[in-house]
This record gives structure tokens, sequence and C-alpha cells, in this order.
């Protein structure tokens, strides 16, 4: 795989910060970055929500007490940034879009306010259970992934497969956890994709809703924040940031080789919250 991309290429994320949200956080007795063991959740079940930004604080408020949110030298919200990769013929995209299980994502996670930079790969197998290897790199240097080679095809991406950057996002993220239920809480602000696939490509902003991720070990309904979505009428949607990018960017410059029929239902959902640039 002849794949190199130069990390400095990766825009910086706009510092947005919502000064409530920061205050908010405040009330969340916290945790540190090495502080949890059971709630790492490599292997996992995961539920998705769209939240609209408004009722973010009314299912906060349902969960104080129940989890910690992650603080590093005082701060509670994370810029991230990823670029995911993809093969010439857009694979990974289509194998989601198809709904096949056993598929899998490659990508570039950069944590900014840390200045970690890891490659990922996530793999959802038949069982619908996310499984995720990574190992840490160094993001000032182009990162060629011919010389990951083997973790690559450790973690079951087949050395023939050509692999070149797709898509980039951005985001703000709030990171809580519960070790002894062994469950973890993201909660994703302000995402910003933008296809690679097309040098036209517009820059896509999903305003006013959030990204609530749930990862649990095993799944259970039996748990503080399925209390909390159940009483504010909150239900589960399908929603990868990688795919919804691809489609919601390229459907601005219609790409011929791109079908996103399966995602309609949810592109109507957020279309009235996105704004492009």
């Amino acid at each position: 795989m002849q794949v190199a991309i130069n990390c400095s290429d990766v825009s910086s994320v706009r510092v947005g910060y919502c000064s409530d949200i920061e205050q908010f956080l405040c009330k969340f007795a916290s945790h540190g970055l090495y502080q949890l063991d059971a709630a790492i959740l490599m292997n996992r079940v995961d539920t998705k929500f769209l939240v609209p930004m408004q009722r973010i604080f009314s299912l906060l408020d349902l969960i104080i007490g129940e989890y910690t949110i992650l603080e590093i030298d005082h701060s509670r919200l994370f810029r991230y940034q990823t670029c995911y990769f993809d093969t010439p013929d857009l694979d990974f995209y289509h194998m989601h879009r198809r709904g096949k299980l056993n598929r899998f994502k490659v990508r570039l996670r950069s944590y900014l306010d840390s200045r970690n930079d890891y490659l990922e790969v996530k793999f959802k197998n038949n069982k619908k259970r996310t499984l995720k290897s990574r190992i840490e790199v160094d993001s000032h240097e182009d990162l060629n992934l011919n010389a990951h080679r083997e973790f690559l095809f450790n973690s079951g991406i087949g050395r023939e497969m050509s692999l070149l950057p797709s898509l980039r996002n951005s985001y703000q993220r709030i990171s809580l956890a519960n070790e002894a239920r062994e469950e973890r809480i993201t909660i994703d602000i302000g995402l910003e994709s933008k296809s690679l696939a097309s040098a036209d490509a517009s820059q896509m902003h999903l305003n006013e809703l959030c990204i609530v991720e749930l990862k649990q070990r095993r799944y259970c309904r039996n748990s503080p924040f399925f209390d909390a979505t159940r009483a504010l009428q909150l239900r589960p949607t399908r929603f990868s940031k990688y795919c919804i990018g691809m489609s919601m960017s390229e459907n601005q410059y219609p790409n011929p080789k791109l079908k996103y029929n399966r995602f309609k239902p949810i592109t109507r959902r957020i279309e009235q919250s996105l704004v492009y640039t």
C-alpha cells in the first residue's frame, strides 16, 4: 500500500466552545485518562442517538451522579480530528451502505488537546459487536500506511488493499464513564466533515444536533443512560460519521460511484441542521 498523507494538511478544528456546556460539566465528578480499566471497551456494543443541542442539558442532568467525566488539564471538552481511509472504489463505504457485517473502517484519529495520534481499525462483526485496535503514530511526519502494513494485516486489512484518504472530520467530545457498569458515553458536538474523494467537495457542518453514543461490554437496557433517554423520549438511531459525511458532502457534488439510498432516512432528518461552506 503506497499511501501517504501529510497530517499538516488536516485543518485545525474551530474552537467554538459553548460556555454554558463547560459550566454545566463542572457538576460531574471526574476521572483521569488512565483511571479506567473495565470501561475502556475496545470490544463492545454501541447504541447511538441524535440529540438536539437544546436537550443535551436535560440528558446530562438526568445522569449526574451515575457517570464521571474525563478531565485532562482542567478541561472536560476535547477537540478530535479524524482522517478516514478507503479504497479507490470506496469499498468500506459501500460495505456499510449495503448493511454488510464483518466490515471495516480505517482512520487516523488525532486528540488535539493531548497531542496523541493513533492509526485505528474498527471492525463490526456479524454479531454487531465493535472491535477496535490501534497503534500510536507520529503525525508530525507523513503517515505512510505501508509502514504499518503488519498492524493493518493483523487487524484484518488485506496486504494487497490500496487505501487513500477519503474523509476528514472534526468535532468536540464529552466523555463519560461508569466503571462499575462497564459503560462509556460519548457526546460529539459541532461535527464538521469534508470528503477528500472530490477536490470540489464543500465542508459540511452539523449544527444543532449532538451525536451521543452508549458503549457497553454487553447490551443491557437496565442502564441509567437508557432510563434517561426513555424519560426524554429519545430513540436510538443508526449514524456513521464516516458514511454520513461522505454521502452528504458528495451529495453537494454528486459522485456517480456513490449511492446513499440506505442513509436517506437519517439524511432527511439532519438536513435542516446542515450548513455548507
